[in-house]
């Protein structure tokens, strides 16, 4: 998880403190790598005219009009045109401009310090922003992190509501998030990589002994979209904590009291197949529960596994859940003759998340079967975007 987020932390900070490079081989090597292309099944889209720039005070935010599309001409509906926007804004440091263009984040003021760069390394930044070629990611592709750890996108990632976009180089893609105006970008990535730049200068990078501390490691905020909020329920209590469980969902058991475990199942199709949401609470020992999140996640998700095959799972993501550090992991596979009658055989997807609290292990998972998952799971995710401890 460091070296990922110091991947991208120097990335962004090279592009938006310094820009690119105006050495005429590195732009005809930026050339070359547009040319080349993804390697992966991706949609691009054309780039925007480079500016030609004089002075500092030539290049402008895309509210202004000088170098990209003024607020009213640019258009929501066009995710690229939204990334390439904001981009823009936090290379020149337009709190207005960017703030209006991504989703809310209570640590967003960090994209808005820091030193103006200078003229010439602001106008090369300009260029390269306007003219470089997006490339948006399918399910199905992956990205290699420098850890060694491979992401495979799956409907969660990529859907209706959400893309991942990416450029030539870039180590990791931007999450797009769409709610009712239209495509925001979600900056949590992003500002992640901003705060792991500030405590590398400052010689405070996390190590593994504080990794357990959510204050140790700034983590993206995970959060559901405004439209998400409508596929909830009202909340529910539990054993400490709340949460909203996904609209149109039946209570089916409620036994928090004796073994930990209330879920709900969704509404049942003509095959007799149904989505799963539950919550997991259990009272780990002083031992288990200082053993890492990612540890006693992949405990959780063998015991899913077990009952599957044709198995893959996504890797392992760290963030903030209201307060909380969760991790979390998507899967897919297909049922085994274990399961019961009409289950068997069929195309499972699901996801998975864990935190503990004290020693308290607090588990969410939701499951479902094709074809008919990706709304089921996306309602599922939302809800458990949404527990709290209570009274926070």
């Amino acid at each position: 998880m460091k070296d990922f987020i110091l991947t991208i932390a120097l990335f962004l900070s090279f592009l938006v403190m310094y820009g690119c490079s105006g050495d005429p081989d590195a732009q005809r090597a930026t050339e070359n790598e547009r040319q080349e292309g993804a390697t992966t099944s991706t949609e691009t889209t054309q780039p925007m005219s480079p500016p030609q720039p004089t002075d500092t005070d030539a290049v402008s935010t895309p509210a202004s009009g000088k170098n990209g599309a003024s607020e009213g001409e640019l258009s929501r509906d066009d995710p690229e045109a939204v990334l390439r926007a904001f981009l823009v804004a936090m290379t020149l440091g337009d709190r207005e401009a960017g703030t209006r263009l991504m989703m809310p984040n209570p640590d967003a003021d960090i994209l808005w310090t820091g030193e103006r760069p200078p003229p010439e390394h602001l106008r090369s930044a300009m260029a390269f922003l306007q003219s470089v070629v997006f490339q948006r990611l399918q399910v199905g592709d992956t990205v290699n992190l420098p850890n060694g750890i491979t992401i495979v996108f799956d409907e969660g990632h990529v859907n209706e509501d959400r893309q991942q976009i990416t450029l030539p180089k870039n180590p990791v893609p931007f999450t797009m998030v769409r709610d009712q105006g239209g495509w925001r970008v979600d900056a949590g990535g992003v500002i992640a990589a901003r705060k792991a730049v500030a405590a590398l200068e400052k010689g405070g990078l996390a190590t593994p002994e504080t990794e357990r501390d959510p204050d140790a490691v700034d983590l993206p905020t995970w959060s559901p979209g405004p439209d998400d909020i409508e596929r909830l329920s009202p909340p529910v209590e539990l054993s400490g904590f709340t949460i909203r469980p996904p609209r149109g969902f039946k209570l089916v058991k409620d036994d928090l009291a004796s073994s930990g475990l209330i879920f709900w199942r969704g509404p049942i199709r003509d095959d007799e197949t149904y989505a799963y949401f539950m919550v997991i609470i259990t009272t780990l020992s002083e031992e288990d529960s200082k053993l890492p999140l990612e540890t006693i996640l992949d405990d959780v998700v063998a015991g899913v596994r077990q009952r599957r095959r044709e198995w893959t799972r996504t890797a392992t993501e760290r963030g903030n859940v209201n307060g909380l550090t969760f991790v979390r992991t998507r899967w897919s596979g297909v049922a085994t003759s274990a399961a019961r009658k009409g289950l068997a055989g069929r195309q499972m997807h699901g996801f998975v998340y864990l935190t503990v609290d004290d020693t308290n292990a607090v588990q969410i998972l939701c499951h479902d079967v094709e074809p008919g998952h990706a709304k089921a799971l996306k309602a599922g995710e939302a809800a458990a975007l949404t527990i709290r401890k209570t009274g926070k």
